[in-house]
């Protein structure tokens, strides 16, 4: 039998693509938990994060995953509204990026610029 899902229990919490990749841009892609390789909610680094990639393709994720993430949840005049904090209740350790020192060939020529 297929589980029906309630509209109810499901909310948008971006209004638009460009504010949910920023929005992950400055908590998912910088925690030391998030992958995106896992098909599964179980699987997944975090679960938060997987139901906010799933988000960007349906546009909605499920109440409580919002809540977990820190949203303020309102369901009065506008119907499954919600807003966001600036930073993942869940946010973990940032990952530190490693920079790699450009590879220069020796027989690039070098102009010295006054």
């Amino acid at each position: 039998m297929k589980k029906i899902r309630s509209k109810r229990s499901y909310i948008r919490p971006f209004s638009n693509g460009t504010e949910s990749m920023t929005w992950k841009s400055n908590n998912c892609d910088r925690c030391c938990r998030y992958e995106n390789k896992s098909t599964k909610p179980e699987d997944a680094g975090c679960e938060m994060a997987y139901y906010l990639d799933l988000g960007e393709v349906t546009g909605e994720i499920p109440k409580r995953m919002a809540i977990r993430i820190g949203c303020q949840y309102f369901d009065g005049f506008a119907r499954n509204v919600c807003v966001l904090q600036n930073q993942c209740n869940h946010f973990n350790k940032p990952v530190k990026v490693k920079t790699q020192k450009p590879v220069i060939d020796k027989r690039q020529l070098k102009i010295e610029f006054a």
